[in-house]
């Protein structure tokens, strides 16, 4: 049995190897404003999360895709609102903000995160992954939102399945939870609560992020150790390619990182 990380893997090979996207060369610890891009919108770590931010979006990159398939399941994230309320609130906030290629199908949507527009990652001081789920998997899906994270080099608030933090730091990745206020906030499992304590750890970050120095260490060796890890992986599919008598360039067919639903 060989065990390869699809998203980490995919992503390497897309943006690495393919150069399909290009990657930040720095941390700009001098940035004000954060990156929070959503993909499917109908989840309490997407709108329900957007709707708390609002009053801090005006210093956000943010993405949010409110269609006619997923208009009424996002309406039932946000029950404060009337229907007025909640029309003006899709009209205001609806963004797409590198134009990504999103395939939207008739109660959902998709869009593979590559390729993407780099200077979103070089104009934010740290970026809201909101992850596949929250709160929902026994254990926790780490997608390619958080691994071009980590290859653009920012510091992140994670908003996914519980126990994320843990699983990064198994793989050895620094986390930052330790310069937020909220450190606890990815164990919280009430989901109100635990997207309460998001937005408080956000809004410390842009007005009070301290540690700046420990943060770009912690960015750099999250960096190195996603390069070094995808390494492996390529070595060790290149040796079952050998081992199989098979051509160690058709990685592809073993471990597909193509789209079939259309994206590169």
């Amino acid at each position: 049995i060989y065990f390869v990380d699809y998203f980490l893997w995919r992503t390497f090979d897309k943006v690495v190897q393919q150069n399909k996207s290009m990657v930040s060369k720095e941390w700009n610890n001098k940035s004000k404003s954060f990156l929070l891009l959503n993909g499917k919108p109908d989840r309490p770590n997407r709108i329900r999360l957007l709707w708390k931010l609002k009053l801090l979006l005006e210093r956000a990159t943010w993405s949010l895709h409110v269609k006619e398939g997923t208009y009424k399941q996002c309406r039932l994230q946000l029950p404060e609102l009337d229907a007025k309320e909640f029309d003006d609130f899709v009209k205001q906030y609806n963004r797409n903000p590198d134009n990504a290629k999103v395939m939207f199908q008739d109660n959902s949507l998709h869009y593979g995160g590559i390729p993407y527009d780099v200077k979103m990652f070089d104009e934010c001081l740290f970026r809201i992954i909101t992850e596949t789920n929250i709160n929902l998997k026994p254990t926790p899906w780490l997608t390619e939102k958080t691994w071009i994270t980590i290859l653009n080099k920012l510091p992140f608030i994670m908003a996914g399945d519980l126990g994320s933090l843990q699983k990064l730091k198994r793989f050895g990745f620094r986390t930052f939870e330790e310069y937020l206020p909220r450190p606890e906030y990815d164990d919280i499992k009430n989901v109100e609560d635990k997207l309460d304590a998001i937005v408080e750890n956000c809004k410390f970050w842009l007005d009070e992020m301290s540690d700046k120095e420990q943060i770009a260490n912690d960015v750099e060796h999250n960096y190195n150790l996603m390069l070094s890890i995808a390494q492996k992986n390529k070595s060790m599919l290149e040796g079952i390619c050998t081992a199989y008598h098979i051509n160690p360039a058709r990685i592809e067919e073993i471990c597909t990182t193509f789209d079939i639903l259309g994206n590169e």
